[in-house]
């Protein structure tokens, strides 16, 4: 018999910790005004904007390295959003 309900997730799709971030009303209302413009859940908005900031910081990281050594384990794509997929 076949199971009902949502397949389990993958390790890899698992969110197994927290970040908690205090904001001032104004803050939150600002983001809450972004995520509804571009039609997404407001934690969703905030995850997005999270990896684009990270591939944005690590991408000098990645330059340097690749420039000392040759390697990385860190790969980005074309966007910044691509940059930061490794997350």
């Amino acid at each position: 018999m076949k199971r009902r309900g949502r397949p389990p997730k993958t390790v890899q799709e698992k969110r197994q910790e927290r970040l908690d971030l205090r904001v001032s009303s104004a803050e939150k209302q600002a983001f809450k005004l972004a995520a509804e413009k571009s039609e997404q859940e407001l934690s969703v908005w905030i995850r997005i904007q999270l990896h684009k900031a990270a591939g944005d910081e690590l991408l000098p990281i990645k330059t340097s390295r690749n420039s000392a050594d040759g390697a990385t384990n860190v790969e980005y794509g074309e966007s910044s959003a691509d940059r930061a997929s490794f997350v």
